[in-house]
Parts: structure tokens; C-alpha cells; sequence
């Protein structure tokens, strides 16, 4: 896990990395400072060692925002979900039926078939090119980036040229 602000400032969010589970997915905690509001993005397969930050940071999660729905970054949903109740989920419409189907979030090939059991319909929220999602007062757009996968999304937060891009580069 590394904690990498950016440039020394008020306005500039904070955003720990995790490299989880077999593949090394990177899962983040974003949080603007002096606030205890965060984001978990993504959730990779053990998300116990982000849980465990969230948790020693005394960091109030807002929501579980997913890049994208294969396997290596939903698996540890529902152990967030379960850490951290009635966390809204948002996701891609073109992907969020991958949530619970084994063979489009490429689990089943795999032979470890992963559903997010946790999920429920009013739990999801669609996110869409051009949405924009507030942590705090920090404003962060959401792009629509398909290639790596139909619905994969990049968090860009304008104002601290910042970008989560998932897996866009692979």
C-alpha cells in the first residue's frame, strides 16, 4: 500500500494504493484532507488489507466505485459490502449485470466463479460519460473508456489533474 498525495495543498486529494489478491489489482481509498469521507475504487479479491485501512484511518466510506466488472476487481464486494453496510455501488450500465454472472466477469474460466452476493437493485447506481460524483467539495467526472472492457470507466478530477483509470492501459 502507498499513500500518495499530490502536490502540497488543501484542495488535493489523497489516494492510498493497494496492489490486491493474485493478479496485484490496484484498488484505491480516495479521501480530500482533513476529511474522514472517502471512496473505496475497486475491490480486487482480498480486499482485507484496504478494509483494515479504511478502518485504522477512522475513514468514512461514501461509496464503492467500480472501474469495471471482471473478476480481479469485483471478487472482494461483498467483504466490502459486508465491512462497510449500505454502501451504494456505481458501476456501468454496460457492465453491471457482469456483478452476478461468472462467465461475463471472467470468473468462470477461472474455475472461482465470483457473484456479488451482497448487491441489490437500489444498491447500484449507473454511472454514465460525463456524470460527476462529489467527495466533499472535489469534483470528479466520470469517462466512459471501453477497450479493456465495454463498460470501464476513469475518475478524473479536473481542478487536482488526477485520474483513476483502472485498467485502460492494459
Amino acid at each position: 500500500q502507498t499513500d500518495r498525495p499530490g502536490p502540497d495543498t488543501d484542495r488535493t486529494p489523497s489516494i492510498a494504493a493497494f496492489s490486491l489478491g493474485p493478479f496485484q489489482t490496484n484498488c484505491y481509498v480516495v479521501r480530500n484532507p482533513g476529511s474522514a469521507a472517502a471512496w473505496i475504487v475497486d475491490a480486487g479479491f482480498d480486499p482485507s488489507p484496504l478494509i483494515e485501512f479504511v478502518r485504522s484511518q477512522s475513514l468514512r466510506p461514501q461509496a464503492l466505485i467500480l472501474t469495471h466488472a471482471h473478476a480481479d476487481h469485483i471478487a472482494g464486494v461483498d467483504a466490502v459490502l459486508n465491512a462497510f453496510p449500505n454502501l451504494p455501488i456505481h458501476i456501468h450500465p454496460a457492465e453491471r449485470a457482469w456483478l452476478s454472472d461468472p462467465h461475463a466477469n471472467l470468473s468462470a474460466g477461472m474455475g472461482l466463479p465470483v457473484v456479488c452476493r451482497s448487491i441489490t437493485k437500489t444498491r447500484v447506481h449507473d454511472l454514465q460519460d460525463a456524470d460527476t460524483l462529489t467527495l466533499d467539495d472535489q469534483v470528479w467526472r466520470i469517462a466512459h473508456t471501453p477497450g479493456h472492457s465495454p463498460g470501464s470507466v476513469s475518475l478524473i478530477n479536473e481542478e487536482a489533474r488526477t485520474a483513476i483509470v483502472g485498467d485502460v492501459l492494459f
